[in-house]
């Protein structure tokens, strides 16, 4: 079976897995600069995934199969990856997830 990530950012956790068996889950990400406040006079331009710094927290359990989609919304020109250690040997898999502005790769 396949299932859609349930994707929450911090502080935030998704809710704990109910089934007993492996899944394909879908990890649909994206990354763009948006202006984050720091404090009422302070802003910095973040280097954001799915709007948020850090980056959204994504729940799966053992044996279960993601395919993660990453898109690339940056307009500076700037590419982006991902880098989930440990999971695809060396380099995290990032150089499978480095996409380029407008640019959409799938690992």
């Amino acid at each position: 079976p396949i299932e859609v990530a349930d994707i929450v950012f911090p502080p935030n956790v998704p809710p704990p897995i109910t089934r007993s068996h492996p899944a394909r889950v879908l990890v649909n990400m994206n990354t763009y600069v948006k202006e984050i406040e720091i404090d009422p006079t302070h802003t910095y331009d973040g280097w954001t995934f799915n709007g948020s710094v850090p980056g959204p927290f994504i729940r799966a359990r053992r044996g279960d199969i993601l395919e993660v989609h990453f898109r690339n919304e940056d307009t500076s020109g700037m590419w982006h990856n991902l880098d989930f250690h440990a999971v695809s040997g060396p380099g995290g898999g990032a150089s499978l997830l480095t996409a380029e502005q407008g640019e959409t790769k799938r690992a």
